[in-house]
């Protein structure tokens, strides 16, 4: 009761009709948003565009306190200022005016931005904006800023009303949704459903379609009126042509076959199709076509004359890649390919990879013969000792270390020969690409080295009693004959001293004179020089000797 009695009141205070249709339009104006600017200063700005507002006899204009009285009744509910399209739209509806006004009010240190717009509550259109800055005080932008813009904006407004007024709105729907909509034989970029504003007035031709449906209507657009239309869209039929550059290519559509072209059909319902268009000798050309509702899809082919490589060589372990994708080839050898150049790759289990590049001119053959080269297998043995001799069958080929010494893929026996020790035989296969890898260590001493050794051992000790004596019983290249001649003399002159000392002492024993006992007593210390001298000498040769025969190597 307390609502029907507010809006009575407001018919009253402010009559107004919601459809504009005479010469008065009917606005309401929001107050301004402030951004820096407080609400009292918000508000006195509104009420002097208010005041500019109700100076032109093209506006009527809602007071502020019925309009305020009215969504309060309605519970408008809204938080802040109404500033955005959506708010301003619902608020318009709510207040029954066909127009709405709002703007925002900003305030920095040093400047006044002001912005306004009017819209139309009924399409959401905004049908004018304005706004200026300045850098004036407050008082002065309200006294004489302020009045001169709204008066230009509130002109610019009612040019853009009137104008808007000669034209209508066309809300266009279809079952099924989503269908692309042309007016008038023109191509929009909407779907349905949508709304077009600014239409002239008139009768106008809607056609809206799917891939596969289409419809269409006739409406009749009135001046500032929004017409609404639905459109049934139906199953349509289109019509194909088809060409091929050679011509009498056969056409197959979804599985069908059609006709040699050139060929036409009529009467296809509208959607999507695959066309494949071949010819013997020509690589098929495969398509996807979309059959419009009432439209005429051309389609224009140029087939290209097939090329083939033959491979001589190949087996079923071969693989073969052209331009980099795996290609099969047929019980022949042959491979299909397109004019031009391509690039081959063949490859096949333990063998080199083999490439090619050929250019292939339209319907030719180009032969191609392969011929394989093995994958080369490694070897890497280590000894212990090292220096080991590697060999294969009566080979020598290299010595312990060895890594990666390249071979060729199948059986081999390798030995490992070390003349200190019995040799080390391997029987391997090798897999052509493989690496393999050998270790081993030496145990068991060859006979040859063993007897070497015993007869070395000889000859040390023979060194030792007797200098360069073993050397000769060695028959090593050493100066075995030498040392042995000196060593023999020293020995000699070791004894000569040792029998003149004891005779010389001898002698001392039975000797009376003075004379004759200082005379042997001088000739015994001459032979203890002797003997020292000698058998260091016979000592130090038979070292010697000793070292030598040591250091023989097998």
């Amino acid at each position: 009761m307390k609502y029907l009695l507010t809006f009575i009141l407001a018919i009253l205070v402010f009559p107004f009709n919601a459809d504009s249709s005479g010469s008065d339009f009917n606005i309401a104006i929001i107050d301004l948003e402030g951004v820096g600017a407080d609400y009292s200063q918000c508000s006195i700005a509104s009420d002097k565009i208010r005041n500019v507002l109700l100076q032109n006899s093209s506006f009527k204009v809602m007071e502020r306190n019925v309009m305020q009285e009215i969504l309060r009744e309605q519970g408008f509910q809204q938080t802040g200022t109404c500033n955005s399209t959506s708010c301003i739209i619902e608020a318009g509806q709510l207040l029954g005016v066909r127009y709405l006004l709002a703007g925002k009010l900003s305030r920095t240190e040093g400047l006044i931005a002001l912005s306004l717009r009017v819209i139309d509550v009924r399409t959401g259109l905004i049908l004018s904006s304005d706004g200026f800055e300045t850098n004036n005080e407050y008082p002065q932008f309200l006294s004489t800023e302020l009045p001169p813009f709204t008066k230009r904006f509130v002109e610019t407004t009612k040019n853009a009303i009137e104008e808007s007024m000669e034209k209508g709105s066309l809300y266009v729907e279809s079952t099924p949704i989503s269908g692309k909509i042309s007016i008038d034989g023109k191509a929009t970029s909407q779907v349905t459903p949508a709304t077009f504003n600014n239409i002239s007035s008139g009768v106008h031709t809607i056609i809206v379609s799917t891939p596969d449906s289409i419809g269409q209507i006739s409406v009749d657009v009135k001046k500032n009126d929004l017409v609404k239309s639905l459109v049934v869209l139906k199953m349509g039929f289109g019509s194909i042509m088809v060409q091929s550059v050679p011509p009498n290519a056969a056409v197959v559509m979804d599985g069908r076959k059609l006709t040699e072209t050139p060929m036409k059909k009529d009467s296809i319902p509208a959607g999507k199709y695959q066309i494949r268009v071949f010819k013997p000798g020509h690589i098929a050309v495969i398509d996807t076509v979309a059959i419009a509702p009432n439209a005429l899809t051309k389609r224009v082919y140029n087939l290209v004359l097939l090329s083939f490589i033959k491979f001589v060589g190949i087996d079923r372990a071969t693989s073969i890649l052209l331009d980099e994708k795996p290609a099969s080839p047929d019980n022949n050898g042959l491979i299909t390919a397109t004019a031009g150049k391509h690039s081959l790759n063949a490859s096949s289990p333990g063998n080199k990879a083999i490439m090619f590049k050929v250019d292939l001119a339209g319907g030719d053959t180009s032969q191609i013969i392969l011929k394989w080269e093995a994958l080369e297998s490694y070897l890497s043995i280590s000894t212990v000792p090292v220096q080991a001799l590697i060999k294969i069958g009566d080979d020598s080929i290299a010595t312990t270390p060895t890594v990666d010494l390249p071979l060729t893929s199948g059986e081999h026996s390798i030995y490992l020969h070390n003349k200190m020790y019995n040799d080390i035989k391997h029987d391997i296969l090798l897999i052509p690409g493989q690496s393999l890898t050998l270790s081993d260590t030496f145990i068991s001493f060859s006979n040859e080295y063993l007897t070497w050794k015993a007869g070395i051992d000889r000859a040390r000790y023979f060194n030792f009693l007797f200098s360069g004596l073993g050397d000769i019983f060695a028959k090593q290249p050493l100066r075995g004959s030498e040392l042995f001649a000196v060593g023999i003399s020293s020995d000699a002159l070791c004894g000569i001293a040792l029998y003149q000392y004891f005779s010389h002492k001898s002698l001392l024993k039975s000797a009376t004179l003075p004379d004759a006992k200082q005379y042997y007593t001088n000739r015994i210390s001459e032979d203890k020089s002797w003997i020292a001298g000698t058998f260091t000498l016979s000592l130090l040769l038979r070292l010697f000797s000793y070292y030598l025969t040591s250091n023989i190597q097998f």
